[in-house]
């Protein structure tokens, strides 16, 4: 188990400093997955609380040379979505494509992201890597490019 926190030292314009952010990694033993929660304490008044994480939604490749497709549980209907790695050749925004967003979509039943790793060397196939949200409805905005 691995617990960090920050305590935030600045703030923006109009806001105090000295909010927290805590986040618990598990790694279960024998197990090739990990359990990850994060939480914030403001200390300042906000109608609806949010945390950006930017590391999940972005993969880091040369034309899909590290992955083969990407799955998304919230895109596309019950069954979710499989999008080839060429869709990612090109750079573009978070919001352009492949974004979820709780003010224009329904909350999804599932939040799972997940990519089909491949040896950069080789091109063979690896195994899943995957995430998932135990509670959609806490996400506002889901993206990956």
């Amino acid at each position: 188990m691995v617990r960090t926190t920050y305590c935030f030292e600045y703030a923006a314009p109009g806001r105090k400093p000295g909010s927290r952010w805590t986040q618990l990694v598990i790694f279960p033993k024998g197990e090739r997955f990990f359990l990850l929660m994060d939480q914030i304490e403001t200390v300042n008044d906000s109608p609806e609380m949010f945390l950006r994480n930017d590391t999940a939604g972005c993969i880091r490749h040369n034309q899909g040379d590290t992955f083969s497709e990407i799955y998304l549980s919230y895109l596309s209907g019950p069954k979710g979505i499989r999008i080839p790695a060429r869709d990612f050749f090109e750079p573009f925004p978070p919001d352009l494509k492949f974004n979820y967003r709780r003010d224009t979509h329904r909350v999804p039943a599932h939040f799972i992201r997940a990519y089909h790793l491949r040896d950069p060397q080789t091109g063979k196939e690896g195994p899943w890597l995957a995430g998932m949200t135990l509670e959609p409805s806490v996400v506002y905005e889901g993206w990956c490019k």
